[in-house]
């Protein structure tokens, strides 16, 4: 490497730094941003997922209400015939 190769790489330094200093802010911005989305949208998923597992609950609940029933029913027409 030559000397007019080194102060050409001084000179790209100073010049990538003043980018770099600029955009860091915004950059840094952008990425809480993205893990915050992030962090609410997985919360949302698992809100979504116990409201499920909610319903479920309920439907089986039902279910067996229905079934109990059923038994009763099929139980009295079984000692009637």
């Amino acid at each position: 490497m030559t000397h007019g190769d080194e102060k050409g790489a001084d000179t790209l330094m100073p010049g990538l730094k003043d980018i770099l200093s600029v955009l860091a802010p915004f950059l840094l911005g952008l990425f809480t941003s993205y893990l915050s989305d992030k962090r609410s949208t997985r919360h949302d998923e698992h809100s979504f997922l116990a409201d499920d597992y909610k319903a479920v609950l309920a439907e089986n609940r039902e279910l067996r209400k229905e079934n109990k029933e059923l038994r009763k029913e099929l139980n009295n027409y079984e000692t009637k015939h």
